[in-house]
């Protein structure tokens, strides 16, 4: 066996790696984008939440990740005085919602008991923000 032919051979050797390298990143890149469809029906519903502002019957709609404060970048921005530039977060994890203060100065409540740790929140519970109340509904969509 000359040099020439273990190159050759070394080369092949490598595309072929190379080609099932980039099969199996495409595989799995495919199979996180199609999830399988053997889901049931009660699996495939889902929920939005909103937050109805008591005072100003104002409609807010929450996405997976909502920051609420007064700061530009929230999800839902409240200009009361009483509340902090980055006050609560509402996250929805494993088909809940959890509510958490972020050190705010006033304080998160839920259904009137201060926020001390990540809490889940159910229908019709209420929010408080400062001095800004907010009912929790979840939308089936």
């Amino acid at each position: 066996m000359t040099i020439e032919i273990l190159l050759f051979s070394v080369r092949v050797g490598l595309i072929i790696c190379l080609y099932a390298f980039v099969g199996l990143i495409a595989w799995l890149l495919w199979r996180d984008l199609h999830p399988p469809s053997g889901h049931s029906d009660q699996a495939a519903v889902t929920f939005q939440a909103q937050l109805l502002d008591i005072k100003n019957q104002r409609v807010y709609w929450a996405s997976p990740v909502t920051g609420i404060g007064r700061a530009a970048h929230n999800t839902i921005q409240l200009s009361a005085e009483t509340i902090s530039l980055e006050h609560a977060l509402l996250t929805q994890r494993a088909q809940q919602w959890w509510l958490e203060d972020l050190n705010s100065s006033n304080g998160t409540q839920l259904n009137g008991v201060p926020v001390v740790s990540a809490t889940v929140v159910r229908p019709g519970d209420i929010i408080g923000v400062g001095e800004v109340l907010l009912r929790f509904e979840a939308v089936r969509v």
